[in-house]
């Protein structure tokens, strides 16, 4: 089956997404995540400017984020649903023919590819979040901060955009969008939402590939572990990049 065709399926009996219901999950989830950020570093007298917040501050307001994109996939299921296919969760770390460790090397290998397509313009800043992101952390806490943004992230993060708005896409009723639907819209668009998400101006272009290659990923393997461990990769080789350059190390 091509994958084309893939794209456009949707588990038996379910309902529209409405369009509007991702987006305004994921404004709630900024929201909240702001007033929490504000609120904790106003409770715990610290500093919210890049250069003094403490590392577990931004930790802190992106699992609020988290829990909000979570609860938004899980009502959906309920009133939607379903919205995975049998088997979606499932993992296959040593079954052949192929392991989903695999795609750690394909996020790895993504980053790489990534930082190729943005080093003829000597954008220093294009990995300035992964810094802010690691802030004063050390010793432990990176670790921490490696499991909340290598492993944490990607697991909400590809259930939220690779199950909730990938498959509001796939549901619209438009005659004319169903025609796109059966092509590549769905994951062009899921892929262009995930980078705008983000609100990162300069790495737009590279959030927007990753989304689209792990949409694809998606909807290729039809579960989520394989996107999961893709985006994994992606994130941890940046993360420990970061960590290593500004360790002098």
């Amino acid at each position: 089956m091509s994958l084309p065709s893939m794209i456009s399926q949707v588990p038996m009996g379910q309902r529209r997404i409405p369009l509007w219901f991702p987006p305004v999950v994921f404004l709630a989830g900024g929201v909240l995540s702001s007033v929490a950020y504000e609120s904790i570093a106003s409770i715990c007298g610290v500093s919210t400017q890049a250069a003094l917040r403490p590392w577990w501050l931004q930790i802190s307001a992106i699992v609020f984020l988290w829990l909000t994109l979570l609860v938004g996939t899980w009502w959906a299921q309920r009133h939607y649903g379903p919205l995975f296919e049998p088997g979606f969760f499932r993992v296959r770390l040593f079954q052949a023919p192929r392991s989903d460790g695999i795609y750690l090397f394909v996020g790895v290998g993504l980053q790489l590819l990534v930082g190729i397509l943005y080093y003829p313009f000597h954008s220093h800043s294009a990995s300035r979040p992964v810094h802010e992101i690691l802030g004063d952390a050390t010793g432990w806490r990176v670790a921490v901060v490696m499991l909340s943004v290598g492993v944490g992230a990607p697991i909400v993060e590809e259930i939220f955009f690779r199950g909730l708005l990938l498959r509001s896409l796939q549901t619209v009723r438009s005659e004319r969008f169903r025609a796109a639907v059966s092509g590549w819209l769905p994951v062009l668009v899921s892929g262009i939402l995930f980078a705008a998400a983000h609100v990162q101006g300069v790495q737009f272009f590279g959030l927007a590939l990753t989304g689209i290659a792990l949409a694809m990923i998606r909807v290729r393997e039809r579960r989520l572990a394989p996107s999961v461990m893709t985006h994994a990769g992606f994130n941890l080789i940046a993360l420990v990049t970061a960590y290593f350059l500004s360790a002098g190390l």
